[in-house]
C-alpha cells in the first residue's frame, strides 16, 4: 500500500515533469479560448489591436480564415486571423475552462447540461496535464 505522503510526491512530480516539458517545448502551441494574447511581431495596429495591448480571446473557431475574437478594451470584439496573434507568454499553459453562471443551468436535468460540459471539460483539462 501506498502512503499518502508517496502519492503527493508521485503526483507532485507529475505536474513538475508537465511544467519542465511546457516550458522547454520547442512547438509552440496556439492561443485557445480564454488566453491572453496580442498582436505578432511586426504588426503595429489591426482591427484596433495596438501592439504590446494584451488581450483575452473570447471565442474560437478552428474552420474558420479568421479564428479568433477577441475583445478591446473599447467594448469592441473583432475577428482576428490566426497569424496576426500570438501569446502573450509563450511558456503559459492554457487557461482553465470557466465556471458557468449560477443562473446558466435550466434546472430541467438536461444530458448537455451546462454544469455536465463544464465538468467534462474540466476533467479532460486535468488529465491532459497527467499525460505529459
Amino acid at each position: 500500500m501506498i502512503s499518502r505522503n508517496k502519492l503527493r510526491m508521485m503526483a507532485s512530480q507529475k505536474c513538475l515533469n508537465a511544467f519542465v516539458e511546457r516550458c522547454y517545448s520547442v512547438v509552440p502551441r496556439h492561443p485557445v479560448l480564454y488566453d491572453k494574447v496580442k498582436l505578432a511581431v511586426g504588426l503595429k495596429e489591426l482591427n484596433g489591436l495596438v501592439s504590446g495591448e494584451t488581450v483575452e480571446v473570447i471565442a474560437f473557431d478552428q474552420g474558420d480564415n479568421l479564428p479568433y475574437r477577441i475583445k478591446l478594451p473599447n467594448l469592441e470584439m473583432p475577428w482576428m486571423p490566426a497569424h496576426s496573434l500570438q501569446l502573450a507568454d509563450p511558456n503559459s499553459f492554457p487557461p482553465p475552462p470557466r465556471r458557468p453562471d449560477s443562473n446558466a443551468c435550466c434546472g430541467s436535468s438536461c444530458e448537455n447540461c451546462v454544469w455536465i460540459l463544464y465538468r467534462k471539460a474540466l476533467k479532460e483539462y486535468k488529465t491532459s496535464f497527467e499525460k505529459s
